[in-house]
């Protein structure tokens, strides 16, 4: 559930439904005129309050298959062959929506019917806007009546005699429930040998070597509704699309040194794969890597390699759908603390870039419209103009690996990772857009605003935000992981600690900025990043019994708030402990039982003011709560 719909048919989703001055409810409730008179209302807007919220329900089912085969060669080689098919179903209904072709009827013309349900009209045979009628109703522009419609009246305070009634709903939300489908389908065909490839003084070369086909499809389908764009609930089109690849990899570990007075261990780690895309071309990729042991109980490894993401299905292909990020226009007069500053923005040298996107020379005011209506989706919307490049990336990491030969059953790694990420795979952003056109005119032409004519000329209609290649991402941490086992009479206790130290995360956007996410919130640029992250797990185990406490630890993190529903402020987001319990019983050697507590205190997640849903970060807290389970696996 989320909040319940916020109603602007015209300034959200671009269908104009005029508060008509002949509906009853504007009439007897709306604002007037100098001279006391009704008028129509081109751009009006309601939290919908009465529908007690929208929900979005999910329906997935995923199947996948596999079969395999594998030998042995004259040579001593080994080869596998392998097929996969996989395929993902997902059903998506909406409610708490509205159907903008039945809003627009509901706040049209209204009319009285007298108790025998004839119109009551005027000397002239115009309806009577305000009679001692039996029923109120809809009439079209011929003054007939609209069959089944109910007059809405937003004029009313919720909770009270005069809030939108259950009858009023039900004709513009009720029955317009919204379904979109979609599938995604993979197909996997793998060939590979092993074996050693020659002798050195050291020990044999092992090499790897193999084929791999992959066919990659999906597509998305929404509703009549959402097609043609007359619900809340978004409107979108259907599309489809694939591709397929063929790679070509080798491996190979080289042994430099055994058992040496300088080396106990010195091992070459080397890796490369060829990929032919059908979607974008071909693509090289490798790895080196070494692994040194100076003593026993000490091993130093680190890589360095190259690696790359393709676009996905969604990335490549996605339907155009319409969202509503927050964002501030600038060239928007409501932007600005007072109007000596708008003015002072339309003397300056930026506002020809405003004028140029389609706002009128003396400006605009949206009337605090905080929500940009912004259509997103695959890159295939941009209709040729953009060709999506996969992501590459540069990384090294470098760790330390200690088995103790004095604290029998303890070990720990350290691993220090570096990742510069370039042509990241994703979108400018709503805001990045806005402010891109005014500061130097670009993205102008992906801002479309209402145009000379209109009631609202020069307010945002939606942005073009379909997906591209922007920027890059360079982020650097460690990696803890820290183990030790107490053998007893009474049984074996287990302590293990790991996690991760973030150092840097740099995301650089499409016009050069950089911006640090390192211990922030941000809801504009990709959500949460803690500094520390880390599970602590104390366990237990004798025989066929064995219980777990596990803490995970979340540190805190600045929210920032540019001032949507506020002014502006920073506040910090307490850091966050959950403890989960799991006990489990090994019934026999097939079966084993598991009965667990996830979050065992009830631990609410810390409160985030900016993030979207649930009034915290969902993608990183447990909002469940406590969550009792009990799990039975069976082995044959």
């Amino acid at each position: 559930m989320i909040a319940p719909e916020p109603l602007a048919p015209l300034v959200f989703f671009g269908k104009p439904a005029p508060y008509s001055s002949k509906n009853y409810y504007n009439h007897k409730f709306g604002p007037k005129s100098p001279d006391g008179k009704s008028y129509d209302i081109a751009d009006w807007r309601r939290r919908m309050l009465e529908t007690g919220g929208r929900a979005n329900s999910r329906d997935y089912k995923t199947f996948r298959s596999a079969v395999g085969f594998k030998g042995a060669l004259d040579n001593g080689w080994d080869w596998e062959v392998s097929y996969s098919w996989g395929q993902s179903d997902a059903v998506e209904r909406a409610e708490g929506y509205f159907n903008l072709a039945k809003v627009k009827d509901a706040v049209g013309p209204t009319g009285w019917l007298d108790a025998s349900n004839k119109l009551i009209v005027d000397a002239d045979g115009k309806p009577v806007v305000d009679a001692a009628g039996e029923k109120l109703v809809c009439l079209d522009g011929e003054n007939k009546v609209i069959a089944g419609c109910v007059p809405l009246n937003i004029f009313g305070q919720p909770g009270t005699k005069d809030e939108i009634t259950p009858e009023m709903l039900r004709y513009i939300s009720g029955d317009y429930n919204t379904t979109e489908i979609g599938q995604t389908k993979q197909e996997v065909v793998n060939a590979i040998v092993t074996g050693d490839l020659f002798e050195l003084p050291s020990g044999a070369v092992g090499f790897a070597a193999g084929w791999e086909y992959r066919k990659e499809s999906g597509f998305y389908t929404p509703d009549s509704l959402i097609l043609q764009g007359i619900t809340t609930a978004g409107s979108a089109v259907g599309t489809k699309g694939g591709y397929n690849v063929d790679s070509l990899f080798a491996e190979a570990i080289v042994p430099i040194a055994v058992d040496e007075s300088w080396a106990k261990l010195l091992d070459l780690e080397l890796a490369v794969r060829h990929s032919k895309y059908s979607s974008f071309g071909r693509n090289t990729s490798g790895k080196v890597g070494i692994k040194y042991k100076p003593i026993d109980s000490v091993m130093v490894r680190a890589t360095a390699s190259q690696a790359f993401r393709a676009p996905s299905i969604a990335e490549l292909f996605g339907g155009a759908a319409t969202g509503f990020p927050e964002a501030r226009d600038p060239c928007d007069q409501d932007s600005y603390k007072t109007l000596a500053d708008y003015e002072k923005v339309k003397a300056g040298p930026n506002w020809k870039n405003c004028i140029a996107s389609g706002v009128p020379t003396d400006g605009y005011k949206s009337g605090d419209v905080e929500q940009i209506p912004t259509k997103g989706g695959g890159s295939e919307n941009w209709n040729g103009a953009v060709s999506l490049k996969p992501e590459t990336a540069d990384i090294l990491t470098v760790g330390v690996v200690y088995s103790s030969d004095v604290i029998e059953n303890f070990s720990a790694s350290v691993d220090y990772w570096k990742i510069e990420l370039t042509d990241a795979i994703s979108t400018v952003g709503t805001q990045q857009r806005l402010d891109g056109c005014f500061k130097n005119g670009q993205y102008c032409d992906s801002i479309n605003r209402f145009g000379p004519g209109s009631p609202v000329v020069g307010l945002i209609k939606n942005v073009n935000n379909y997906t591209v290649n922007v920027g890059g991402i360079t982020t650097s941490g460690v990696d803890f992981d820290v183990r030790y086992l107490y053998e007893t009479s009474a049984g074996d206790f287990r302590l293990g600690l790991d996690g991760t130290y973030l150092l840097s995360y740099d995301k650089e956007l499409s016009d050069g900025t950089v911006i640090d996410h390192v211990g922030r919130f941000e809801a504009d640029h990709d959500g949460m990043f803690a500094k520390v992250k880390a599970n602590f797990n104390l366990g237990w185990t004798k025989d066929e019994f064995g219980v777990n406490l596990i803490t995970r630890y979340i540190s805190g993190v600045e929210e920032t708030e540019k001032g949507w529903w506020t002014d502006p402020f920073k506040r910090d987001v307490s850091s966050n402990i959950v403890f989960d319990f799991q006990g489990n019983w090994d019934v026999s050697e097939n079966v084993s039982v598991t009965l667990g507590v996830d979050n065992v205190f009830d631990r609410e997640p810390p409160f985030v003011y900016s993030a979207f849903g649930a009034n915290t970060d969902v993608s990183t807290y447990d909002v469940i709560g406590r969550f009792v389970y009990l799990r039975a696996g069976v082995k044959f």
